[in-house]
């Protein structure tokens, strides 16, 4: 630099060195903002994946009891009540094009609607796959509050993970796991799962698995 101010390669170098810095800077931010996004999703579907272990741990823990014994899982819907089907002529609780995950009859509640004189409160839920974009299909919750006998109520979902591709439900029985445990429970008077073990194929992450136990045989009634 002389006394009449800065040179033509002067203001160059500088301008080049401005901009280098300036794409330098750039460049980190936009690293750490997509680092940032990528966290978010990761934490999100973590959420989503507990979200559900959680919910369905606690509807097998509270699996409806009927004589001291648990009633089975099921890979049907719930019926409807005998009530529902004269005053609606419904014939069977129909799902549309859903996917029938698992059902069970539980006094686990997450959004209630049952008469406070119901004995016992028990709750017909079902868990689907429904159709989303991009051949993929988001869980849905459907819970009811069920008699079982004379009435039905009001049906209620609840929207727990999605971009699912498939979900494998494999049950523990003197450790060894089946997949055809619909009907061997048919079968065999003596199958009783231990547990059941749900694998989640997603079509962004990878695959969740996750154990959930079935409450005994029969209960303590003191």
């Amino acid at each position: 630099m002389n006394n009449n101010g800065f040179t033509l390669i002067e203001l160059l170098i500088a301008m080049s060195l401005t901009s280098v810095i300036g794409m330098v800077l750039f460049s980190t931010y936009d690293m750490v903002m997509q680092f940032g996004t990528e966290s978010k999703k990761i934490v999100f579907q973590k959420e989503q994946e507990r979200l559900f272990s959680t919910i369905l741990d606690n509807d097998f823990a509270n699996i409806s009891i009927v004589h001291n014994k648990p009633i089975p899982v099921f890979l049907t819907p719930q019926e409807h009540s005998a009530r529902f089907k004269q005053f609606a002529g419904a014939e069977k609780n129909t799902s549309g094009s859903d996917i029938l995950v698992i059902s069970l009859q539980t006094t686990f509640q997450i959004h209630g609607g049952a008469p406070k004189n119901a004995l016992p409160p028990a709750y017909a839920v079902e868990y689907y796959l429904r159709k989303s974009r991009q051949n993929t299909y988001v869980l849905i919750r459907r819970e009811r509050p069920f008699a079982g006998i004379d009435t039905d109520f009001r049906t209620t979902e609840l929207l727990l993970d999605k971009n699912i591709k498939e979900i494998d439900i494999q049950a523990l029985w003197n450790e060894q796991y089946y997949s055809n445990w619909s009907e061997k429970t048919t079968a065999d008077k003596n199958f009783y799962p231990q547990a059941f073990k749900f694998t989640i194929s997603y079509s962004d992450r990878k695959n969740f698995t996750f154990i959930v136990p079935v409450p005994a045989k029969e209960r303590d009634s003191r």
